[in-house]
């Protein structure tokens, strides 16, 4: 217990006077108990009113759940990039992480698109997740082991698939990278790389070089033969990219 303490870095009043100043300059425009109360007499229209002055959407044209979602995403990505960096706001955005992949899991369950119910206030965006879960849960049907597996609680959106063999392997990934929105054309090989001990495969057609919240795998060529996916800057791009994988899987003839 000593040692851990020594590695929990101490919060210093001081660290946030900037953000306490500029939390307590918007208070006015926070909605208070008192406004809340206020509109549950009101009309739609004067609630809606309301609402668009403490700075969310235009509730009755996209609707009010869609409105509050996107409203506390933006205060938390504000806040966030306005506190100092010592993780103290993810802490308060992991309850949504949590939300989201249990969503997406009873949604999996009972056969329903998640997608109204799922929340942008997360640390891990929510098409991504998604995209996750429904790896997860097409190579366990498969009978590859998943890690995490698809209903299981997750703290990023890694996945990670054993394929057990190279020629799995190799096919998940030209199935992702002909899937890709750039150099869809490229065929990925596995090829010797500076700091690793094994050749390596990788897709990754990607708007930006090395983004993580775009969908791409890479994976060392050395038994068992693990892929690990991650992002998807759309579910239907992720649903595309793992049908397209399916089919190379089934063309080479490893499924």
């Amino acid at each position: 217990m000593t040692e851990q303490k020594k590695k929990v870095k101490a919060c210093k009043d001081t660290d946030y006077l900037f953000i306490s100043a500029y939390l307590r300059a918007k208070e006015p425009q926070l909605l208070t108990e008192e406004k809340a109360v206020r509109m549950l007499s009101s009309s739609v229209q004067e609630a809606a009113r309301t609402l668009e002055g403490c700075g969310y959407a235009d509730v009755l044209t996209i609707g009010l759940d869609k409105a509050l979602n996107d409203r506390r995403a933006a205060v938390f990505s504000e806040v966030e990039a306005l506190a100092p960096k010592d993780g103290v706001v993810a802490l308060f955005r992991m309850r949504y992480d949590y939300h989201n992949a249990k969503t997406i899991v009873k949604a999996e369950a009972i056969g329903t698109d998640p997608t109204p119910l799922l929340s942008g206030a997360g640390r891990s965006e929510a098409q991504a997740l998604k995209t996750a879960v429904l790896a997860s849960r097409i190579f366990e049907k498969l009978g590859m082991k998943t890690s995490p597996a698809y209903d299981a609680p997750r703290a990023d959106i890694i996945q990670a698939v054993e394929m057990g063999t190279p020629e799995r392997l190799i096919a998940l990934c030209r199935g992702i990278q002909a899937a890709s929105p750039i150099d869809s054309f490229v065929v990925p090989e596995p090829s010797e790389m500076p700091g690793y001990a094994d050749p390596v495969i990788m897709a990754a057609g990607t708007f930006v070089g090395g983004a993580s919240i775009e969908l791409s795998t890479d994976a060392p060529m050395r038994a068992p033969y693990i892929a690990y996916m991650q992002g998807a800057l759309t579910y239907e791009h992720g649903k595309i990219a793992l049908m397209r994988v399916l089919e190379y899987l089934h063309a080479d003839g490893c499924i």
